[in-house]
């Protein structure tokens, strides 16, 4: 064979290697691709189901804190919440579940009726432990808007008279409150933060939590008839 023709050859031969090279990393991308849009699409539809158990009916949007947070989640604990339950379903293994260490921003994510904000910009009102400022009520209305604009969300401000009892400066306090929860949208008073979900090798259970102003609550979930259905509340943290 002439040196032309194995030069002609061996241009075919590489050829034939990046053509093939190429198809190899083309395969792992659509691979890849379907993946992250499978695992996407699970997740939405998990979140989907699970606000819909704890976002009240009537509320036409609810307000998401945009980073998820990483649960500390004990399997143990959930076996034994399995047994006191009384639920026909085996014991978990830790190794059943894959817990992702990446952060999700639901910013990423079509989620129905969320309202997704970062935390310095989410609307804020509902707290665990509210702090009373306590004014005179001769107070000037300069001096009051300054300390009204100047307060944290979780602070009340309220007009007294000094000689008050304790008792009606503290029905004064309650009173305060509930005038100002009632000018602001029952939506916009509390605000949600969503965990990564962890779901089971076989896709068909996820563990998911929500936290409130007031709490953190994680939940088994099983997947049956295309849909996400909650199956056990196994953690209930109460803040103080």
């Amino acid at each position: 064979m002439s040196r032309r023709n194995i030069g002609i050859r061996m241009i075919e031969v590489r050829l034939k290697y990046i053509l093939s090279m190429k198809k190899f990393f083309l395969l792992i991308i659509l691979f890849c691709s379907n993946f992250i849009f499978s695992q996407k699409f699970e997740t939405e539809s998990l979140v989907d189901s699970f606000t819909k158990d704890f976002i009240p009916k009537e509320f036409k949007y609810y307000n998401l804190l945009n980073k998820s947070f990483r649960a500390d989640f004990d399997v143990d604990y959930l076996n034994e919440s399995i047994e006191d339950s009384g639920l026909k379903i085996p014991f978990f293994r830790k190794d059943d579940f894959f817990n992702s260490k990446t952060e999700i921003d639901w910013n990423d994510y079509n989620l129905e009726k969320a309202y997704v904000f970062s935390d310095d910009k989410i609307p804020k009102f509902k707290n665990a432990i509210y702090e009373y400022i306590l004014v005179d009520k001769k107070i000037s209305q300069e001096k009051f808007d300054s300390i009204i604009s100047n307060k944290k969300y979780n602070q009340i401000v309220v007009k007294v008279n000094p000689n008050w009892s304790k008792d009606k400066q503290v029905k004064e306090c309650h009173k305060e409150l509930k005038n100002q929860e009632d000018q602001v949208e029952k939506e916009n008073r509390d605000f949600y933060s969503i965990s990564n979900p962890i779901f089971s090798i076989d896709k068909k259970f996820a563990i998911i939590y929500y936290r409130d102003c007031c709490h953190t609550n994680g939940y088994l979930y099983f997947y049956s008839d295309n849909k996400w259905q909650q199956y056990l509340e196994f953690y209930k943290l109460i803040s103080n």
